[in-house]
């Protein structure tokens, strides 16, 4: 392409970007595929207030939990691909090309920015009678019934940990989804399952004085404000890891240049000292980074959990 085309394409498609904006009375819609309250959820609405500031006009958060991140991603599948509504994609992400039968085309959707990627942690029910994790694999290997393990779904981040937690320790593991973390801590809290992962702002859950402990947190790196929180034994669990991460998508066939900015921005906001301060308190730090350089680390979690899931032979329907 020379370079007069190239002026033509990029002239063309920010007078569509500018006419869309100016035509469309709908705000701009951030949907979140997680219930409200969450780490996700608030840090996406730190995200869209920011960057409402910064492009002048409303961005609002749409709350569409269910069957994953399917119900939200098909939303969003179903919308025009003119950058106006934006996906918070999580984990999960990766996981749906495993899936039997999804209600929408995977391929439907670009990568603009990563927005964060934070460890998770390793939480049990305090009445437990191991307080490390080597405690915890003895006590696991000498439990007949298996260990219950809670996650917030079939196939999502805090089940894949689970599951590559258990493969690591050669324990028994017994799969117990919940609707979220909002139900997940309260039963193991209340004795209901034995063990979880989760985000490491989940350690409110223990500052409030719920009947939960934590292990350790799923890197090599400790966390910055948890430092005596242990990382992963690599003699115990090898080269076992869990975390989770959010970044934002639109559909592919959105204009490039449409897509481009948005990366600008939301790069910008991401870079924002007071957005910064407020991932921090969730024990997260901003990502950023270019369209490509997301691709990349899309294509390598996508063949980390493959891997993960055909050695478990996880059921994803």
């Amino acid at each position: 392409m020379n370079l007069y085309k190239l002026i033509c394409r990029t002239l063309v498609s920010l007078a569509l970007l500018a006419g869309v904006q100016a035509a469309s009375a709908k705000p701009i819609e951030m949907v979140v595929p997680i219930a409200p309250g969450g780490s996700t959820d608030s840090l996406s609405r730190v995200v869209a207030d920011e960057l409402s500031k910064r492009l002048n006009e409303p961005v609002i958060v749409v709350s569409k939990p269910g069957a994953g991140i399917t119900v939200a991603a098909r939303y969003v599948a179903e919308q025009p691909a003119d950058g106006r509504t934006l996906f918070m994609g999580t984990a999960v992400f990766s996981v749906l090309p495993f899936q039997k039968t999804i209600p929408f085309d995977y391929n439907a959707f670009a990568p603009v920015a990563p927005v964060y990627t934070t460890p998770s942690v390793l939480y049990v029910r305090a009445s437990l009678p191991a307080n490390n994790v080597r405690e915890f694999i003895e006590w696991a290997k000498n439990s007949p019934q298996g260990v219950s393990f809670g996650s917030t779904g079939i196939g999502g981040a805090t089940h894949i940990d689970a599951e590559s937690f258990a493969a690591a320790a050669g324990i028994k593991m017994v799969h117990v989804p919940y609707a979220g973390s909002s139900a997940t801590f309260p039963a193991m809290a209340g004795d209901h399952i034995d063990a979880a992962f989760g985000s490491p702002s989940n350690r409110g859950q223990i500052q409030k004085g719920a009947r939960v402990k934590a292990l350790m947190v799923g890197s090599d790196k400790p966390l910055a404000d948890w430092t005596e929180l242990p990382t992963v034994d690599r003699n115990l669990l090898g080269n076992f890891r869990a975390e989770n991460w959010a970044g934002v998508f639109v559909l592919a066939k959105t204009p490039l240049a449409i897509q481009d900015k948005l990366n600008a921005d939301l790069n910008a906001v991401l870079s924002l000292p007071a957005v910064k301060e407020r991932f921090a308190s969730f024990s997260v730090a901003p990502v950023g980074g270019t369209r490509d350089a997301f691709v990349n680390f899309l294509n390598a979690d996508r063949a980390r959990l493959g891997t993960i899931i055909k050695a478990r032979n996880i059921p994803l329907e």
